[in-house]
């Protein structure tokens, strides 16, 4: 079997048990549907991240990152002064972190 037809598999897969996890198998709450529709959604942008062989991207305008996290990656998505966003991308998954040294200097707490 070549690396394509088991990538395909996968996919195909992974598309199976995420509709399966958000079908209404009795009763499911709100909560607990967004819940499976996030997991299905990351599964599948982490499928694409690997089929492209990158660790880091954008999918539909939203960035992911599938690298281990590191100590300055957290510094530099959380606590960051020299990046004016208040919306930094995530240091593991598909998203966006808060930078809160941004939301704090525009709060006026700090200055």
């Amino acid at each position: 079997m070549s690396d394509g037809t088991k990538r395909t598999l996968i996919i195909i897969l992974a598309l199976i048990l995420g509709i399966i996890s958000i079908a209404p198998f009795g009763r499911v709450n709100r909560s607990e549907r967004a819940g499976f529709i996030a997991a299905f959604a990351t599964a599948v942008v982490g499928l694409v991240a690997f089929m492209r062989r990158e660790t880091e991207g954008e999918l539909l305008g939203i960035p992911y990152s599938f690298s281990p996290p590191t100590i300055d990656r957290l510094k530099a998505r959380l606590w960051n002064a020299e990046d004016a966003r208040v919306f930094t991308p995530h240091i593991f998954g598909w998203g966006w972190s808060v930078n809160f040294y941004q939301i704090g200097k525009r709060l006026g707490l700090i200055t």
